[in-house]
């Protein structure tokens, strides 16, 4: 049986970073940043597709060498066939396009070190977050994140007591 812990503690880091995404996004600054800021901001994104396609495989029984694995590691396009294949359909019409855009920049760390003859496609970010939305709930319900959550809260306030 897959770590559910493993694979919530995927699922909650992801979502940190797709909830950082969100603060740059709704930022007073980002229509004036918006240019210094896009890089950043696709690799928050692409972090936490991969950490959400990463949490659903690791609670479908994936062990972390497999999720380490360098063919797969920071390959989106290899992570979100090996989810599809095993269940993880109808998220989102628009989740295989978004994975297309950024699989390639991602894989090569072209967030993080940019070559000079690459071209950055826009998101639109609005839709963007609305993949993301529906990915983070359908691992969250997959990974039992309330369940986990809950019982977190509860050790926690048991404890204080």
């Amino acid at each position: 049986m897959a770590n559910p812990v493993s694979a919530y503690n995927l699922y909650a880091t992801g979502r940190g970073y797709g909830e950082a995404a969100k603060m740059i996004f709704l930022s007073s600054h980002y229509e004036t940043k918006k240019v210094q800021v896009k890089l950043p901001l696709d690799l928050l994104i692409a972090l936490s597709l991969e950490l959400h396609l990463k949490a659903y495989l690791r609670h479908n029984g994936w062990t972390e060498p497999q999720l380490k694995n360098p063919t797969e590691r920071h390959n989106l396009e290899a992570l979100y066939s090996a989810a599809e294949n095993i269940g993880l359909t109808s998220v989102h019409p628009k989740l295989a396009e978004l994975v297309t855009i950024l699989a390639p920049h991602h894989k090569r760390h072209e967030t993080r070190y940019m070559p000079d003859e690459t071209s950055y496609p826009l998101l639109d970010m609005p839709l963007t977050f609305c993949v993301l939305d529906a990915l983070e709930h359908r691992t969250g319900i997959d990974v039992g994140a309330v369940a986990i959550a809950a019982a977190f809260l509860s050790e926690i306030s048991d404890s204080t007591e």
